[in-house]
């Protein structure tokens, strides 16, 4: 019994020490502001959409943050020209933004 509760404690501190790894990094990140560009079609009007892949590269190559494409949260805004706040679920609960600008090539 005692080794059981030596291991619930190491996990819960591991589960502490990342919780206060990802407050950490959503404070870094709500200064964050990348620049994606994206081409445009007819009118002016953006061709496609931004890929939560280009996303997570950008925001690798830009700030060597590296976060996980699939923790990117609500991107269905990135289709056109402009900044938008991307959201982030860094931990379960903790939530962190940062600005993508979107610009034509």
């Amino acid at each position: 019994m005692e080794i059981k509760g030596k291991q619930d404690d190491a996990a819960a501190a591991e589960l502490e020490r990342k919780k206060q790894e990802a407050l950490a990094l959503k404070e870094k990140l709500k200064d964050v502001k990348i620049e994606i560009l994206a081409k445009a079609g007819n009118e002016g009007r953006m061709y496609g959409a931004v890929s939560t892949k280009q996303i997570e590269e950008e925001l690798k190559k830009q700030t060597s943050y590296e976060i996980d494409k699939r923790k990117i949260i609500d991107t269905q805004s990135l289709a056109s020209f402009g900044v938008h706040v991307i959201k982030v679920e860094l931990f379960k609960g903790v939530i962190g933004e940062f600005r993508v600008h979107v610009k034509e090539k």
